[in-house]
């Protein structure tokens, strides 16, 4: 979503925060932007309004829209994006997501999550990566990224270190990646298991067939902005920490610091150095499209930030009905994942900031203390 200010409100008792809530309509706002205006008319304006994760926006826009009509939309977005890309078309939407993820991904942990901790960015590494548009060239310059300054090892060594190994490098304080694991604030609610009452939503390619049904039905029950949304009558936890849970190094976070902040940093650290491997060989599905009755689409995309789901209702040309849930959605719905990491932390501005930015949430959030 694009990048506007909503509130985020802290009950405070005792010095500490007992509750949380945010206050956000844009999903809602940006939906009935889009309604009467034609495909191209709402990609154009989507442009404008949603500017992070534009490209997994964009696609999933145009996705929807193509299955609400009927059509065989991985088929012809596919078709698009090779054009677009040079790649086949088999390839190119997981190739042209998983390098927006590597983008996205790289900029949180340069410069987004640095800036929070009061830490020097590293700027002129972000731009070198972000000027490289050919897949292959992407992939040179972020395995030197990682090894030179996110790991200060090849990634590959780092993603096979024991629990030993790992404890020593993160110890050493000598890569970027594990000085900002350590300014990372303690949860309360941050144990070994996931967090009380809510659940972690799986990335696209781990979701079977079944479990792709529920979610479906699930969603497409009318949300007003106040409702609390939830997926399997749960609310949810996505992104990276919620795809990579079982992964050994999040594991050994898990089992020593819990399953909070740390371990969602952790977690994209874990991808980033998977994609610096595997981006250009052969995908998982990254984008998934389903036709649901006559003139309703749905297109869901995976992101560096979650799952991002994309519903448009089509008739007589233009679009009637449309409806955006972003992985920030989940994840800062009330009384989910951030509400729940928020409570018992002390009522300081910056550990609020610290937790609230381990969700990287597509959104700058002015911060109110309310004190019973």
């Amino acid at each position: 979503m694009s990048v506007v200010k909503v509130r985020l409100i802290l009950d405070v008792a005792q010095g500490m925060v007992s509750g949380a809530r945010v206050l956000d309509h844009r999903a809602w706002q940006v939906s009935s932007l889009l309604c009467h205006k034609t495909a191209a008319e709402a990609e154009k304006l989507a442009g404008m309004l949603l500017r992070l994760c534009a490209q997994a926006q964009t696609i999933a826009l145009r996705v929807a829209c193509a299955a609400a009509r009927g059509a065989d939309a991985l088929a012809l977005e596919s078709t698009a994006v090779a054009h677009e890309s040079n790649a086949p078309p088999a390839d190119a939407l997981a190739l042209t997501l998983r390098c927006a993820m590597v983008r996205d991904h790289a900029w949180y942990l340069l410069l987004s999550l640095p800036q929070t901790c009061g830490l020097p960015t590293a700027t002129s590494s972000l731009k070198a990566l972000l000027e490289q548009d050919v897949p292959q060239a992407l992939q040179l310059r972020l395995h030197a990224l990682l090894q030179d300054t996110l790991l200060a090892m090849p990634p590959a060594q780092w993603l096979e270190l024991s629990a030993a190994q790992f404890w020593r490098w993160y110890g050493a304080q000598q890569a970027l990646g594990a000085i900002l694991l350590d300014a990372m604030p303690q949860e309360p609610s941050a144990h070994t298991g996931q967090a009380e009452g809510c659940a972690l939503l799986p990335g696209l390619a781990q979701l079977d067939e079944a479990q792709l049904l529920a979610w479906i039905r699930a969603i497409r029950r009318p949300l007003s902005p106040t409702q609390s949304l939830r997926w399997q009558g749960r609310p949810v936890q996505t992104g990276a920490l919620a795809r990579h849970w079982a992964h050994p190094l999040v594991g050994h976070w898990r089992e020593s610091r819990g399953a909070g902040c740390g371990a969602r940093v952790l977690a994209r650290l874990v991808e980033l150095a998977q994609l610096g491997q595997l981006l250009t060989t052969p995908f998982l599905p990254m984008v998934r499209a389903w036709n649901l009755e006559s003139g309703q689409g749905l297109a869901a995309v995976e992101t560096a930030r979650g799952l991002l789901l994309h519903e448009a209702h089509w008739a007589r040309g233009v679009i009637q009905r449309y409806k955006i849930i972003s992985p920030t959605d989940w994840n800062l719905t009330a009384g989910g994942a951030l509400s729940q990491a928020l409570c018992g932390v002390p009522a300081e501005r910056g550990s609020v900031e610290r937790i609230a930015q381990s969700f990287d949430p597509c959104l700058e959030m002015n911060l109110e203390f309310v004190h019973a």
